[in-house]
């Protein structure tokens, strides 16, 4: 049997001991620093989490915001492919939103609307006019386009695409014309008011002369049927230049106690020769009129002038006229129906409106002027009817002080 060596076995015991304490050192060691890249791997992964957050919080914000915008807002890269779009491009650009939906890059727009594949200007930003066709609608649009700005700092399609701006400009140039024809509008109106006082002073004369005339002794029967003809044609242009003059410069009613049953028979008066000539029949019903109430008694014979006169016209071969008066309240109803062809509804629509007219002759002021001097009166006009039924206008009118301070 060999000899036991015992130093040695205590020597190999020792360095085993050496060996496992220095081991356990370093496991101390390495663990330590297992703990320490695990704990900023966790710090590291929360920092990356929260940009992360913060980044998808950041998309969200942008893509409401560019969803909010009422201008359309394209984005591209360097190849030409979309990478952002807002709704309102699309409403922009076509009348099917779904057709917007399906393009994936400018090439397919282009066809559409050329000027986004207009060269980009280095200086800046490059905008163009152009007009699209949406449906039967052709739209006026404003496209700006803007190199994005790339990785070093340069802006330019080869750096990092291009940015397109596009606002409908459709309702601006409607607007844009609109006010050039008001403009043209207001120049012809001033003109049409000094004509109207220029006819006016002679109008007088002629009228003096043509009054003489009918008192001459020994007037024939066909002179007095000239006379009344004269007259009838006297009234009529008289009662346009009126028109005229109130379209286009009104004045608020200046009121006083007025009858107006006699303004009524007035006008009735007045216009007997065209009523008769028309082979019209007037009824008048004036229930309670007779009292006297502030109104602007010319403006009040302008607005009967008018309606008398339309109803006139609404029966060239004859019919029948009905002016309805009376006091309900504190208001006065005035009604005047006549048994003419009637108003088709898209006429009814605009009977009020400057200038529509459906009378060659007319100038299509008459009713407007009435439906003006009534509103400042403040009252209320209408028009009912039905084709082939005639035509009915119907006012109410405040007549008592308190009723007038009110609507004022």
């Amino acid at each position: 049997m060999p000899e036991f060596d015992t130093e040695l076995v205590l020597s190999a015991f020792q360095s085993f001991n050496e060996a496992s304490a220095h081991m356990e050192t370093a496991y101390h060691r390495l663990a330590e620093q297992f703990r320490s890249l695990s704990k900023e791997l966790e710090e590291t992964n929360q920092t990356l989490r929260r940009t992360v957050r913060e980044k998808d919080r950041i998309g969200s914000h942008l893509r409401a915001v560019l969803e909010s915008l009422e201008c359309g807002v394209l984005v591209s890269d360097r190849a030409g492919v979309l990478t952002h779009k807002n709704a309102a491009a699309g409403e922009i650009l076509f009348d099917d939103v779904r057709g917007f939906d399906d393009c994936a890059g400018l090439a397919e727009l282009s066809h559409r609307c050329p000027e986004l594949e207009a060269p980009l200007d280095v200086d800046g930003p490059s905008s163009y006019e152009a007009t699209v066709k949406c449906g039967t609608l052709e739209k006026s649009l404003n496209v700006e386009r803007r190199g994005l700005i790339g990785p070093k700092g340069v802006a330019g399609v080869e750096e990092g695409g291009a940015v397109f701006v596009i606002r409908d400009l459709t309702e601006l140039r409607a607007l844009e014309r609109q006010a050039q024809q008001m403009e043209r509008f207001a120049a012809m109106g001033e003109m049409a008011l000094e004509l109207a006082h220029e006819i006016r002073n002679p109008l007088g004369g002629i009228r003096l002369h043509v009054s003489l005339l009918e008192s001459e002794p020994g007037l024939s029967a066909n002179g007095v049927d000239s006379v009344s003809q004269i007259q009838v044609g006297i009234r009529s242009l008289n009662n346009a230049v009126s028109n005229m003059l109130s379209f286009g410069r009104p004045q608020p009613p200046r009121r006083v106690p007025t009858n107006v049953r006699e303004l009524v028979d007035e006008v009735r008066g007045f216009l007997e020769p065209l009523t008769r000539e028309r082979d019209v029949h007037v009824l008048v019903d004036g229930e309670g009129s007779s009292e006297p109430m502030p109104l602007d008694p010319d403006q009040l014979r302008q607005v009967l002038m008018n309606l008398w006169l339309n109803a006139l016209n609404a029966m060239p071969t004859g019919g029948k006229l009905m002016v309805g008066l009376r006091i309900v309240g504190s208001m006065l109803e005035m009604n005047f129906q006549d048994s003419g062809p009637g108003l088709a509804p898209e006429v009814r629509e605009r009977v009020f409106d400057p200038f529509f007219t459906t009378d060659r002759r007319g100038t299509g002021l008459g009713l407007a002027v009435a439906s003006s001097i009534i509103h400042q009166h403040g009252g209320t006009i209408r028009a009912e009817s039905e084709p082939g039924c005639g035509a009915t206008f119907l006012i109410n009118l405040p007549v008592t002080e308190e009723a007038c301070a009110v609507t004022h």
